[in-house]
This record gives C-alpha cells, structure tokens and sequence, in this order.
C-alpha cells in the first residue's frame, strides 16, 4: 500500500482541492495521511472518508509571514519546527505538498528530522500547483498596494517555483493547458508532469434551504456566480452588464455567491449605482451545504474571468459544479475553460473583459431554453461519466506508483 503524507497551508476544509486528491487517493487504496497548517484553527485530529487529517495551530504572526516566503525564512522555519517530528515518524512512500507556501518548510523539516538522512533518497515528492503563484499574485490587491507592493516580489516566487520543480519528482497541474504552459514556457520536464483537474464529489452538493430560495426565485431567470468575488474573477463585468439582459429578459436575476474581503464593498457600491440593482443579489459566503439550492433554482452559471496566464490554464472548480447541477456555462475566453465548453458543447463563449459579449452570451441562453436546457444535460453527462475522480487521480496514481511518468497532455 502506498503511503502519502500531504502536507497544505490553511484548515483542512478550507482547502477543497487539497481534501478532494486526499479522499481519492484513500479511496484508490492509498494510506492518506494530511498535515494541515493554520494559524486560525484549533489543534486536532480526525478520520475523514478513510484520510487521517492532523490540523497544527501555527502562530498568528505565520498568517501574515506566509505571503513572503519567497523573500524571507521566516514562514519556512516555522512550518518546518511543526513538520520536523511528523517527518521523523510518518515513513512515507510520497510527500505530496500542496502550492508553494509550505513547500521550502516541508524540504526543510525531511533535511533536518533524525530520520532524514535514511528516508530523503527515497521518498518521492509530489508538488501540488493548484495556483501559478507567482502570475496569480501579481492580481492580487495587496501585492498591487502598500507595502506588499514594497515587500512582496512576484520574482522571487517565480524562483521558487523553479527551485521547487527542480527538486519535485512529480508535479501536479490542474489541467493539459496547464502542463503545456509550464512544459513550454517555463522548462518543465515533461516527464514530471501530471494533470488533475478540479472536479466535485457529488456529496459535497448539498441542498440546504431548497425551499427558501425557490420562494424567492420562483419564475426568474437565474443567472449564477459563487467563489471569490475579486474583480479578476469577472464579478464587476456581470454586474456591469446587467442593464442590458434585464433589458431584453425583464426576469433576470443575477445571484453573485461568495466572498472577497477586500472588494465586496466595491461591488456593493457598484450594486448600489446599477439601474437594475434589485436584480443583483450579493449573497456572501455559504457553506457547500447550500450549493446544491443555488443549482436547483439557476438557469445559467457563469465563470466570467479575466484573462491572465493563471486563468488562461486552468479550471476553476465552480466549472464542474455547474455541470453538474445540469446548468449551461457562459464563460470568457480565457483557452482553458473555453475549449471545456466547445469539447463539451455545454455553453458559450464570450470575450473577456466585455459587457456586451458577456450579455449577448446570456441573453442567447434566456431567450432559447430548449439549447440551454440540451447544453446543460450534457454537462451533467460528462461529469457522470468523463470528469470523475477515479479518472483524475488515475494519472497521479501511475506516476507515483513508480510506472511510467505520464505528461497528462
């Protein structure tokens, strides 16, 4: 039995991806065993889905010190004071580290463990990259401001993606675009190279105040967004073009689902300014629980995203989630996602950063449901039989199992 030791910053349900691999690796027959860094969490330890989870309670001042890991030890020396004793004790046949923030702690904690000398040739590390850190964090409002602008260097993370490629027997991407890009643009070898998308556990989609939000819905055309609501995310651009699909689908309703500290008061305001405001709903954070409600009474989901290299390869989660809740999918062009959609035939495409494209795009599906309604059954159908865990982790299985490498392109 194969046994993987992942290793994440942040609580253990804060991180959907990071729990989704655990369970299906567990589920493959592999002894899963996650240590999951916080400084916000209480020190404890549970069995979830045949996966023993560890939460460490990491000092608040690691919270703030993550975000410049890149430039300085500070992160680095305290992840590896936790991860020292579990790097002594774990035996693990792979580490499996997810993104950078904890990926200098993690080789730090091996090197210097009593046991290190004996298991650092031949474990097998696995590099998790979830997000392109070093591109992503440019959008990021407090790189772009204040002294983040000052203290945190985008370069120096870009070196440590390359320091920890280097050093990583295998790395994880989200999806073949993504592969692609880091095999051509950034020397990944393509042997290291395995891709893993970003799909849902069906029972994770839980319908939760069902009722309620039929009552309020009921005879309205849906259109859905739930995630971080940053303004890279496209948030502002649908609400933007609200005015004119209410124009030509008087019932049109937009239910924006989630949260981003630092720009949900500009929505707001942008909300506050809209003619068609009370056809914007800023519903802020709910819980997966209640996921499956927001499905059950949309009509659209959207994914309106900026283009930058990050979204440009990757899928975000709420891509899947939408599928499978039988919904059509407007999305911008950024290539990753709309080559989903037109594989797939599940929806429209429209140009980033426009809010006639983006209103055209659902206006299309208002005003012919019959389409809509064909597109979004076959989004359910590939997430039944196409877009599945057993399949994702199938890859990362054979890779690590010690069989050929295989690329994912």
């Amino acid at each position: 039995m194969t046994r993987i030791v992942m290793i994440t910053d942040g609580a253990f349900f804060d991180r959907i991806r990071v729990s989704n691999e655990a369970r299906a690796l567990a589920e493959a027959g592999c002894d899963v065993e996650v240590h999951a860094l916080d400084a916000w969490c209480e020190a404890r330890t549970f069995d979830w889905h045949g996966v023993r989870v560890h939460e460490h309670r990491m000092p608040r001042w690691t919270h703030w010190a993550r975000v410049l890991n890149a430039e300085t030890p500070f992160f680095a020396w305290a992840v590896s004071r936790v991860l020292r004793p579990v790097m002594h004790s774990c035996h693990a046949d792979v580490i499996h580290v997810h993104n950078l923030f904890v990926w200098t702690g993690a080789r730090r904690a091996m090197a210097t463990s009593k046991s290190g000398s004996i298991h650092h040739s031949s474990v097998r590390w696995v590099l998790d990259i979830a997000e392109n850190l070093p591109e992503i964090m440019q959008e990021y409002d407090h790189v772009k401001r204040g002294l983040g602008r000052l203290l945190i260097w985008p370069r120096a993370w870009a070196r440590l993606q390359q320091q920890a490629m280097a050093a990583a027997d295998h790395v994880v991407l989200v999806t073949p675009t993504a592969v692609q890009d880091y095999v051509q643009r950034l020397g990944l070898a393509p042997g290291k190279a395995i891709s893993c998308n970003n799909v849902p556990w069906q029972d994770h989609i839980g319908v939760e105040g069902k009722e309620q939000l039929q009552d309020r819905f009921r005879g309205n055309f849906v259109i859905l967004y739930f995630g971080d609501t940053s303004r890279r995310r496209g948030t502002d651009l649908a609400i933007r073009a609200m005015p004119q699909i209410v124009a030509r689908i008087p019932n049109a309703h937009l239910v924006v689902v989630g949260k981003n500290n630092r720009e949900d008061v500009f929505l707001a305001q942008l909300r506050e300014e809209s003619s068609v405001q009370h056809h914007i709903h800023l519903e802020g954070f709910q819980p997966l629980e209640r996921l499956g409600s927001y499905l059950k009474v949309s009509h659209v989901g959207i994914s309106p995203l900026v283009r930058n290299v990050h979204h440009d390869t990757t899928h975000a989660n709420k891509l899947f989630q939408f599928m499978h809740g039988g919904l059509p999918l407007v999305v911008s062009d950024c290539p990753a996602q709309a080559a989903l959609v037109r594989e797939t035939s599940t929806g429209v495409v429209h140009t980033a950063g426009d809010v006639t494209s983006f209103a055209e795009a659902v206006i299309s599906l208002g005003l012919d449901p019959q389409s809509a309604n064909e597109m979004g059954q076959r989004g359910k159908l590939a997430v039944d039989q196409v877009y599945r865990w057993d399949v994702e982790i199938s890859r990362y299985l054979k890779a690590v199992s010690g069989d050929a490498a295989v690329s994912g392109m």
